[in-house]
């Protein structure tokens, strides 16, 4: 198996980095189940979307 190359293993390390701020940053405004947060992340990334549904009544 080749390695990955230390560019690419540097912009990799890179995105990791920015993903766990993204990640601290929302859930410091979204108080709720950090599988949302990361689920939102990893939609984003696919430039995908992502329905999120409360329970009604649960605020």
């Amino acid at each position: 198996m080749e390695s990955i190359e230390q560019p690419k293993q540097d912009e990799l390390s890179r995105l990791l980095i920015l993903l766990e701020q993204a990640q601290k940053s929302l859930s410091q405004h979204w108080l709720r189940d950090g599988f949302v947060i990361e689920l939102l992340l990893a939609s984003v990334i696919a430039r995908g979307h992502l329905l999120i549904v409360e329970v009604p009544g649960r605020h």
